[in-house]
């Protein structure tokens, strides 16, 4: 039997953390579309990207791009993405349940947008942490099938 459905309060806090950051990081991608990087330093560094701006701060876009991805893909994989809006106005943008738009919601059902939230934090840190999604979904239905 794998792991529980449950995270930690740490666990929950992390990926709540990260969801939170989600415009800012989407913010910082778009500013770093055109940069120049830093003004090049001709003294010698060893390795790494120091010496070229340009491919740090093309490095730097792509970090923050994949973690972007991450966030969306993973609300996407929830239910088929039927609850990606709501999930993203939720976990994101901090939009209470009470107050998303009713047109994002699949249904009206309270208790199963709880679930479909629980899952997601569960699947994103899970896969922050080196499954994929489907590795992911599979223990969680595994675990749901012993329980």
């Amino acid at each position: 039997m794998s792991e529980p459905q449950r995270l930690t309060r740490w666990q929950y806090a992390e990926v709540r953390a990260l969801c939170r950051q989600y415009e800012e990081l989407r913010s910082q991608a778009a500013l770093l579309l055109g940069a120049r990087g830093q003004s090049f330093d001709p003294q010698p560094h060893g390795g790494g990207t120091h010496g070229d701006p340009v491919a740090a701060t093309a490095d730097k876009r792509e970090h923050i791009l994949q973690t972007v991805h991450l966030i969306d893909r993973t609300a996407q994989a929830v239910d088929g993405g039927r609850w990606y809006k709501a999930l993203i106005h939720n976990t994101c943008y901090g939009v209470p349940y009470d107050k998303l738009d009713l047109s994002t919601l699949p249904t009206s059902h309270r208790w199963d947008f709880f679930k479909a939230r629980r899952l997601f934090y569960w699947l994103l840190y899970h896969c922050r942490h080196g499954q994929t999604i489907t590795e992911a979904e599979r223990a969680w239905t595994e675990w749901n099938d012993f329980s």
